[in-house]
């Protein structure tokens, strides 16, 4: 199978789409797998192919990854647990990257800043093993910045200029469509601050003729200032916005309350829960 034709390939060279920071992303291809170096991290899909030596054409034989016979990382983990739990989940993610989804669907987040949105559509996303687009690394690309460059500024100039913004939001659509028409799940992890910018992804699904949902996210200001303060300390984080900016992004945030297909999740709680809740209430709209 050749890398210009397969779109799992398109979608994993793009750095917006994964959930960790990434200036750039490097191809290295194998007669039997393509590899991704994503920034501090690697990425390996086997190959659905048969080579007579080897055969790779059915999912349950790529499961076998170097393991003879075993469906664990051939990596030795033995004497770390943790390490070994990582690999593990890291396999397993792979793993759902490599099958393709019978369900594409739409899902943006929305909330304030601070308010958990990157958290849940990772922890979605990891669950539906959809494919994350996120703005805020879709606006660094576009202004030519490394992901891990912090330019904080006054609320709504900068890279946060009205124009900017517009032009993020609608970038980051065209790559969701284009996953979309690939026949995966996205979801994309913004702000989504006003309708207009939530109509265009609705519309946006309606096109695709896939589901369409609105992960609405929030908690008390106490606690999304304490996440802000900490968050600043963070170097792989790639949003710029402080906790200086809360209020008048509270202000200037119309939130989607007379809005369709909207799921408002309290984030106050922890991260598995609150994905739990998440994922329910998405399986209860589907039924």
């Amino acid at each position: 199978m050749s890398s210009s034709r397969s779109p799992i390939v398109a979608a994993l060279t793009d750095p917006a789409i994964y959930p960790h920071a990434v200036d750039r992303v490097e191809l290295v291809e194998t007669h039997i797998s393509w590899v991704f170096l994503a920034g501090d991290r690697v990425y390996k899909v086997k190959k659905p192919v048969d080579l007579g030596f080897l055969d790779f054409t059915t999912l349950e034989r790529r499961r076998f990854l170097r393991g003879r016979g075993s469906p664990q990382p051939a990596a030795r983990c033995d004497q770390r647990p943790e390490a070994a739990a990582k690999a593990r989940d890291r396999f397993a993610l792979a793993m759902r990257y490599i099958e393709r989804r019978d369900r594409p669907r739409l899902l943006i987040t929305s909330g304030v800043i601070g308010s958990g949105k990157s958290t849940v559509a990772r922890q979605v996303a990891a669950r539906l093993g959809a494919i994350v687009v996120r703005t805020d690394a879709v606006r660094k690309r576009l202004a030519g910045l490394a992901l891990s460059e912090r330019h904080p500024v006054p609320f709504g100039e900068g890279l946060y200029r009205p124009e900017m913004v517009e032009r993020t939001y609608a970038e980051a659509m065209s790559e969701a469509a284009k996953i979309l028409e690939s026949g995966w799940p996205v979801v994309v992890d913004g702000a989504f601050s006003s309708a207009a910018q939530r109509r265009l992804a609705r519309e946006a699904a309606m096109r695709a003729g896939v589901a369409f949902a609105v992960l609405w996210c929030d908690a008390p200001d106490p606690v999304l200032a304490e996440r802000l303060r900490r968050r600043a300390h963070d170097p792989g984080e790639v949003s710029d916005a402080g906790v200086a900016l809360l209020p008048e992004h509270r202000a200037r945030y119309e939130p989607p309350v007379r809005e369709s297909n909207v799921i408002r999740i309290d984030t106050t709680a922890a991260a598995d829960g609150v994905a739990a809740a998440a994922l329910d209430a998405l399986g209860r709209r589907a039924s």
